[in-house]
């Protein structure tokens, strides 16, 4: 799923003259005057729905139609980074997987999410080198398993691991970003690699890379997509959701 979402701790008041809540008021449509010439940073990933927004510009088209001149598009490399810049203001909406958003309330974030897209699953999985003689998810004790501590892969690799009646005490667990992990993965410093598109794609064509569990085996599970600031009311809310379809 795709989700918006924003931080309900705010005041109606403080939403209200936010840049955030202002840009969402615009996607649906009910921005005021007063928010034209404001810019939307908008975080994204290298994969996503918001990457088909960015390429086909229909996003950047309905903002300036409402009232926002620009949009800024800010790439980051995986979804914890891309929640700490939320969180600390320096976004006004993001996009990233199931995980960050639930790591981030564990630590204290507040966000109320009003919208969602579902995925398959088939977009990652945990992969293997192509010349590794792991051929169950079984054989993985006591071998190196790389994902990206706090993102999708981090619930991914616990639900694989399940799948084999292991946990992750049973593997040695290393924690790398996307890029590190691809670089670990290419020289062999790392048995398996729990990732997603388009670093999963990538192994798979470059690196002659084994799926050895496929993500879609594992369930379909919600990418995730929000702001920061409740809105001021449903009608405003539902109108965002179609605009962002």
């Amino acid at each position: 799923m795709t989700f918006l979402a924003f931080r309900s701790a705010l005041t109606r008041r403080a939403v209200l003259s936010s840049g955030a809540a202002l840009a969402v008021l615009a996607l649906s449509g009910c921005g005021p005057a007063a928010v034209s010439g404001t810019t939307l940073r908008i975080g994204y990933q290298k994969s996503g729905a918001l990457v088909t927004a960015k390429r086909r510009g229909t996003l950047a088209a309905a903002v300036k139609a409402a009232g926002i001149e620009t949009v800024e598009w800010i790439e980051f490399q995986y979804g914890p980074p891309l929640v700490e810049a939320l969180t600390a203001g320096s976004l006004d909406i993001g996009g990233v997987g199931d995980a960050p958003p639930i790591f981030a309330q564990s630590g204290g974030a507040n966000f109320v999410y009003v919208a969602a897209a579902r995925t398959s699953g088939a977009s990652g999985g945990v992969l293997v080198p192509g010349t590794s003689t792991v051929s169950s998810v079984a054989e993985l004790k006591s071998k190196r398993l790389c994902f990206t501590r706090g993102t999708s892969a981090n619930v991914t690799a616990i639900r694989a691991l399940k799948s084999g009646g292991l946990s992750l005490g049973d593997v040695e667990y290393i924690n790398l970003n996307p890029v590190d992990s691809a670089a670990a993965f290419a020289q062999g410093s790392i048995d398996a690699w729990v990732i997603w598109d388009p670093y999963f794609t990538t192994a798979l064509l470059q690196q002659k890379a084994r799926v050895l569990v496929p993500g879609e085996t594992l369930g379909g599970r919600p990418s995730l997509c929000w702001l920061p600031g409740p809105m001021p009311n449903s009608k405003a809310i539902a109108s965002g959701r179609r605009s962002m379809r």
